[in-house]
């Protein structure tokens, strides 16, 4: 995996990396302010599942980018199925243990873009935020707290 990720890396767009330097950290905030419960395997890293909140899909190269930043801290996985990371025999549809489901919506032009984040826990337990980064140096940073919004693409609507 870390060949692939390194020979990706390689080949990503300026735009690209950007994007998948503002994702790595907001997934980092997430996973701090959010933190998955230990992994049942102390010797594994947490999972963190990863939701695209529109319809379009986060593109390979910047998933393999993201994947490779984060690689001595979690567990990345990006996801179209959401069976992956929730516990659908559990009638309040938990994240499997050692996991945290991350929704991440897309990112705007500019230096300053604020995009949607939301996190999943369990079925009532789903949290959005609006999400304020700036840039630092080759990384980026958050700008200020987070603003609290109301969850909308990882909610669960009952028929």
């Amino acid at each position: 995996m870390g060949m692939i990720a390194a020979s990706c890396a390689e080949t990503t767009s300026p735009q690209e990396n950007r994007e998948a330097a503002i994702y790595t950290t907001v997934i980092r905030w997430s996973m701090a302010e959010h933190p998955p419960a230990p992994p049942e395997d102390p010797d594994e890293l947490p999972a963190v599942f990863v939701e695209s909140l529109t319809p379009e899909v986060i593109p390979i190269e910047v998933q393999v980018e993201v994947i490779d930043r984060l690689i001595d801290e979690a567990s990345v996985r990006f996801t179209d199925s959401r069976a992956e990371a929730v516990d659908e025999d559990d009638p309040a549809q938990p994240v499997r243990a050692g996991s945290i489901l991350i929704g991440l919506g897309a990112i705007p032009d500019g230096s300053a873009p604020s995009l949607r984040v939301e996190i999943y826990q369990s079925l009532d337990d789903v949290y959005g935020y609006l999400v304020a980064v700036v840039p630092d140096g080759v990384d980026w940073k958050l700008d200020g707290e987070p603003e609290v919004t109301e969850a909308e693409g990882l909610i669960v609507v009952e028929d």
